[in-house]
């Protein structure tokens, strides 16, 4: 019974993270088409105010924040099958085999960094491979990059980019970005 309590879970995991994957993506395809316009903005009531350029610094410390990991020691260590996993795919997509896998050896190298076990089973399952079982600390693992998939989404949901698109009062958004970076009207 433990084994398909297991399963079912693992099910129900993927498919949630299967639907975040999808509106992180579509989020951050919205978020990268919306900086310029928001940039544009920005920099016309910085010209307007004959303030410094904000951007120089935030840029690289958004960057930063959206693209945060948490450690390995955060999420724990990766279970006995998924490293099983890891090594079957990097033995069908080493680049030393030649056989034009590249990106799958790049995006599982990436997975396993970040301890993305979702993302390994589905290199996996490109490559046709299976985990052997699923167990109760890989369940913990899949609930974890859950959660900071989430917190992606609420980083692109709190962006000032976001908030200015949705706001009535895109000027004050501007205001507010350019009172953060600490340039504020004389």
């Amino acid at each position: 019974m433990h084994l398909e309590y297991n399963k079912k879970q693992y099910n129900k995991l993927r498919h949630q993270y299967k639907e975040l994957k999808q509106e992180y993506n579509n989020l951050k395809s919205i978020q990268e088409k919306l900086i310029p316009r928001f940039i544009e903005s920005v920099n016309k009531i910085v010209k307007e105010k004959n303030l410094p350029d904000p951007f120089a610094e935030t840029e690289e410390k958004s960057r930063r924040r959206d693209e945060e990991i948490p450690s390995l020691s955060e999420v724990g260590t990766a279970s006995r099958q998924s490293k099983s996993l890891y090594r079957q795919i990097m033995l069908k997509t080493h680049p030393d085999k030649k056989n034009n896998k590249k990106q799958l050896y790049i995006d599982a190298t990436t997975a396993k960094k970040e301890n993305n076990l979702h993302e390994l089973i589905e290199i996996g399952k490109e490559l046709n491979l299976k985990l052997k079982e699923i167990t109760s600390e890989q369940l913990d693992i899949l609930e974890c990059n859950i959660s900071h998939l989430k917190q992606k989404i609420q980083n692109i949901k709190d962006s000032y980019v976001f908030v200015w698109l949705h706001s009535n009062n895109k000027e004050q958004v501007i205001y507010n970005f350019l009172d953060r970076v600490k340039y504020k009207e004389n």
